[in-house]
């Protein structure tokens, strides 16, 4: 569970991290080239950081905590029965990787 829930987070942080520096370039190029000040006042900088992580956290602990309760063995199992039995199947690409395709059948196509 820690392993899912560090990797929301820090993938969240990242994000906010590349928000804060959009967030700083921006105004310094607009007080460049239309003489305007921007002022950036450092508990939006912050706050906007806060949020990011809290919605990594948020959104990260719902899977987390489900793939905790998940026996890895069976959760394998099921993923590459789904591939083999279900509407996907394996096709091999011109440089002889395997990618999945879906099909649709003939009801869905519309003939």
């Amino acid at each position: 569970m820690q392993q899912f829930l560090v990797e929301a987070v820090v993938l969240s942080a990242v994000g906010g991290f590349i928000g804060i520096i959009v967030g700083v370039i921006l105004p310094f190029f607009i007080t460049l080239f239309s003489h305007m000040p921007t002022v950036i006042p450092l508990w939006s900088v912050v706050l906007s950081l806060g949020i990011s992580v809290s919605v990594g956290i948020v959104f990260g602990l719902y899977p987390a905590v489900r793939a905790s309760r998940l026996d890895p063995i069976a959760a394998l199992r099921q993923s590459d029965w789904k591939l083999q039995t279900g509407n996907w199947k394996v096709r091999s690409t011109n440089s002889g990787s395997q990618v999945g395709t879906q099909e649709t059948s003939p009801e869905k196509r519309g003939s």
